[in-house]
């Protein structure tokens, strides 16, 4: 690939642009240094939506890491969710569209259907580690590693 660096434009609201001035001016670095930083983290996280073999119940490590998001951020919706998921995946990979609801709920109401399927969460348990444990169980997919974290999405691609 070409190192050729590209300009883009982003929309931000005051209050993120002033905690990014804030927060550069801090670390005595440029304000583009810490957009690339930004960006940079992003991709690292999001890098298992870049693996063509992954489908289905693989993607759930990086949709449960990024759950407040989708809704807040990214305004998914359960269907685009569903063909992200499903749209190329065989079946032992097919996540139900009941387990992709449960990424876009509100904390109180995950914690209500978990438990009305079995799988309550302890209050002191935070939610993604309780739909982690769900997930887990649900589709088999890796218990020796945490599913929130980059050792598991690590052993997932090999």
């Amino acid at each position: 690939m070409s190192e050729q660096k590209h300009i883009i434009s982003i929309r931000m609201d005051t209050n993120d642009r002033t905690a990014i001035r804030a927060i550069s001016q801090r670390l005595f670095v440029r304000e583009s240094a810490l957009y690339r930083l930004a960006v940079n983290h992003l991709l690292k996280h999001l890098d298992l939506l870049l693996e063509d073999d992954l489908d289905g119940s693989d993607l759930l490590p990086v949709l449960l890491t990024f759950r407040e998001e989708l809704c807040s951020q990214l305004n998914l919706k359960k269907l685009q969710l569903y063909r992200i998921l499903n749209d190329r995946s065989p079946s032992d990979k097919h996540v139900s569209m009941a387990d992709i609801e449960l990424l876009l709920l509100p904390e109180q109401q995950i914690r209500k259907r978990l438990q009305h399927l079995g799988y309550p969460i302890a209050s002191t348990l935070k939610i993604n580690e309780g739909l982690e444990s769900y997930f887990c169980k649900r589709y088999n997919l890796s218990t020796e590693k945490n599913l929130l974290t980059a050792d598991f999405i690590v052993s997932k691609k090999v």
